[in-house]
Formats: C-alpha cells, structure tokens, sequence
C-alpha cells in the first residue's frame, strides 16, 4: 500500500462547531468536507510520506545506487547491493517484542466483581485470564497482527491499532502512513479530534457489509452508494459492462472469486471524529469519490466512547516536540549510516574484484580472441598487442575498512537501543567491568523498550476484553464463535458466566 496517493485540490474547509448556537449531530457535516480534508492531510503529509517510502525500501532490500543512473554513466558493471544490515538490525529487534507477546503463560490478568469466597475469586481470576489469553493466542490473526504491530512500532516509530466496529474485539493493524491525522498533534488519543485510516478491500468483502440490506441499513450503511461503488469498480476494471445492481449480483453469484480476484482493490477511508459531546462518531467514504459527493458509504453517530476505544497509538517515545509526527523510528535513525555502509561494502567488492585480476591494456583495437591467452603446459602466451598493466593493489586495511568499522560503530549506536542484541562487539576484547557495564545498559535500554510498548499493550487488551465480556456479545458476527468457546472453556471449569461478565473494567495485562 502506497504512502503517497493523488491529490485532487478541493475548496479549503474545516470542521464546524456550533450551528445557530446549538450543538450539531456531528461536526462532520458532509462527505464533501471529509475528503477535502482528508487531501488536504494527505498534502500536508508529502514530504514525510516520501521519507517513509525511502526508508521502507531500505528494509526492503533497494541497492544504494540507481541501477538506471549507473548504466546511463556507463558503470553498469559496479557493484550495487543492500547487504541487508537494515534488515537484520530489524529481526534482532522484533525478536524481544516477539518474546514479550508469547513467551508470558497468560497474556493478560483480569479480576471479576462477583462475590464469592476469596480463595475462589483467585482461582477464578486465574482461570479467566488463561482463557482469554488462549482465545488471544488461538485467533488466527494474533500471531500476524502482533508481528506487523512490532515491525511498524520498531521501524517507523509510531503503529496504530484499530477496531472497525464497537462490537467485535478483533483489531486490526496501520502502519502511520495510512492515518492521516492533523500535524501537530499530541502523540496521545486524549489529543486527537480527527483521524483517517485509509484501507484497500476487495470487492467481496465490501459487499458483505451490505449484504442483508435491512440489516445494513440499521447498522449504519448508505446501502445504494455501496451498491454503486461496486458496480463502478467492476465496470472499470473488465470489458464486461455493468450498469445496474442487479446484473452485478447475477454475475457476482457465478463467479465470486473470479470477481474478487480480478477486480481491482476498493480503498475506502476510516473516519473518526470526535463529537463536541465527547463521544466519537464514524464514517467511511471511498477515497476516489467525486468531491461533490455529500454522502458517506457509512456513518454512524456516537459509535464509540471515546478515541481510545476506537484505536490504540503504539509509539516509540514523544518525539521531539510531542506530537506524533515528531516521532522516530529505527529507520529514520540508522538510514544514513546503512546507506553509506552498503556503497562502502559495494567499493570494498568492487576492489577486491579489480585488485585480484590480471589487468591488460591493449596496444589498438582487438578482438576478443586476440585477448585470450593460449596455454602450453606450464606457460602462458599472451597475444604480443597486449601489455600488462602493473597495479599496486589498495590498502583495504588502511582506507576502506576503518571506514566501515567507524560507521558500523555509529550504525549500532543509533540503533542499539531498539534491541539488546548487541550488546557486546563482535570483535576485539573487554574488561569484566566493561562487560558488566554493557549488560547493565541493555537491561535499562531493555526496561524503556518493554515500558514504550507494554503500556499500549495493556490498553488494547483492556479495550477488547471490554467488548468479549459483553452479555449479549452478538455471537452470530465474526468473533463469535470463538466467545462462544470461551464460554463453554470457563463453564467447564466450574466458573459461572456471570464472573466474566463482571470482570472489572480496566483489566488488562
């Protein structure tokens, strides 16, 4: 998914507070304003959006020269790799956030309100928090979401974890560039009175919002604009056109896959605002919709609490000003010093090439079997227009390598802190005191790390314990079943429903 998107312009506007003095429903009045702010964000957003591309792509595995550029200069022939320092620095970090989400026995400790004895209470509260830790553990998009969450946290500096709705305590994972929220703003949700979530879906999943229209409709979803968007999408993409919803229908019943698979993704954007009332409303819209268009795909008044049950920043620090756009990742700070590594690493091989070759320097213009050698036993005969050039091979020890040690010292430096991984030098000897020292910085750098990341950590796990524990949790939606398990899990170990659904609020890891 793209950091960077086209940006239509739009007239300047802004979220209204009051109307007549009253309060209005919701401050985001039209589709029409959502998108024009929205570009406006994404305008706004460029410049970063172009270092986060630069930066990915050096995770990615992009050589440090333009191969294009070099052939053009006739250099083709150089060296030109990412020697994938970037990469690993990242898998050393991951690696301990990693351990923290599934090495603990239990995720997550909760206690229940309801009465009973206190030797009870305790073995209730342990069997609760080991069941809901397993439902964690046994919902097949754990282990994937944890991973993104920790690449994006560690890399970028800032990952966003997102519930689509107020009901289902599934969440999903953002890395920044796909929130567009205004600059400036306290990296916190108490902050925030505005976010987007840009989203690619295919076009059956869409669909299945809307499927059941009443349903749809009583949920919040602008059931024709749905219809159209899909109707749109489809024709756009395959020779076959279709102009009503019907025909979309007939041709989605008999060939669904075929349908999702060729059919090009639909981005929809998130919308969360912030209610003068304090409560958040949401909205999504198509993100290619003509700007005069004044309805949303979706919208719902009041649906969440507050940002924080809506969404849970993960972030690397404060930044430097406090603001969310100030905050740095791993990437940001090791970027320049793998650039330089990799074009050192390139120079270093492109040497070593040249100095263990025999270089000879015709005296005209030859043809290639004019430059062979002819072998006869233990000599060699080289034809008699060729000259042998006598070279002096460089000096790696003294030039190149220093080099690299310096910046590989700076390298570890400025990326050391996301991982204890190395702590001690792969080279060269140490005192204890100098060992000791080393392993008593990791553990502090260890404790910040664990602190940055558990405390997001608990507030996801307490949003979504706040949904499971609900009594009348709808068991027939996504989910579901597994709350189901859950409960026929903790039945059978003698603990009444009604202790889970008076877990407290507020527990979490």
């Amino acid at each position: 998914m793209s950091d960077v998107a086209p940006s239509p312009a739009h007239d300047q506007e802004t979220l209204p507070t009051l109307i007549d003095g009253k309060v209005p429903e919701t401050r985001m009045t039209s589709a029409k304003l959502a998108l024009a702010i929205y570009w406006r964000l994404w305008e706004e957003d460029k410049e970063s959006a172009h270092n986060r591309a630069r930066i990915q792509a050096m995770f990615d595995g992009e050589p440090p020269y333009n191969r294009n550029e070099l052939i053009r200069a006739g250099q083709g022939f150089r060296m030109n790799l990412n020697f994938g320092e970037a990469e690993t620095m990242l898998d050393d970090g991951m690696a301990q956030y990693v351990d923290l989400v599934h090495s603990p026995e239990t995720l997550l400790h909760v206690e229940t309100t309801l009465e009973a004895e206190p030797e009870l209470t305790i073995q209730w509260n342990q069997i609760l928090s080991r069941e809901i830790s397993t439902m964690f553990r046994n919902w097949p998009g754990f282990g994937f979401n944890s991973l993104l969450n920790a690449q994006y946290f560690l890399s970028q500096g800032v990952s966003i974890v997102y519930f689509e709705d107020e009901i289902d305590w599934r969440w999903k994972v953002a890395k920044f560039g796909d929130f567009k929220i205004p600059r400036r703003t306290d990296a916190n949700t108490e902050a925030l009175d505005l976010a987007f979530c840009r989203k690619e879906i295919p076009a059956h999943e869409l669909y299945r919002f809307i499927k059941n229209e009443a349903e749809a409709k009583a949920a919040g979803w602008n059931v024709a604009a749905v219809q159209k968007a899909l109707v749109e999408k489809f024709s756009n993409t395959h020779e076959i056109q279709v102009t009503d919803w019907e025909r979309w229908q007939e041709l989605a019943k008999e060939c669904d896959l075929a349908m999702s698979a060729m059919t090009n993704q639909i981005i929809i954007v998130h919308i969360w605002v912030k209610e003068l009332t304090g409560k958040v409303s949401h909205f999504i819209m198509l993100e290619d919709q003509d700007d005069k268009t004044t309805d949303f795909l979706f919208k719902k008044i009041d649906r969440f609490e507050s940002m924080g049950k809506a969404f849970v920043p993960f972030t690397y620090g404060v930044g430097s000003t406090g603001n969310f756009h100030s905050i740095r990742g791993m990437g940001y700070k090791i970027f320049p010093h793998v650039q330089v590594s990799n074009r050192l690493h390139c120079q270093l091989a492109d040497g070593s090439i040249i100095a263990s070759s025999l270089l000879m320097q015709p005296n005209g213009q030859l043809s290639k079997d004019a430059m062979g050698m002819t072998f006869m036993g233990p000599y060699a005969v080289m034809s008699p227009d060729l000259n042998y050039v006598n070279q002096t091979p460089p000096n790696f020890a003294q030039n190149v390598i220093p080099a690299l040690n310096e910046f590989d010292r700076l390298k570890r430096a400025k990326g050391g802190q996301y991982s204890s991984a190395n702590v001690l030098p792969e080279r060269g000897e140490m005192t204890r005191g100098e060992v000791n020292a080393r392993i008593n910085s990791a553990s502090t750098l260890s404790s910040v790390n664990t602190l940055l990341f558990y405390q997001p950590l608990d507030a996801l796990y307490r949003v979504a314990v706040e949904r499971l524990k609900q009594k009348n949790y709808p068991l027939e939606r996504p989910g579901g079943e597994m709350v189901r398990e859950l409960r026929e899990r903790i039945e059978a170990q003698g603990v009444p429903l009604e202790a889970l659904f008076k877990i407290a609020s507020g527990s979490g890891r």
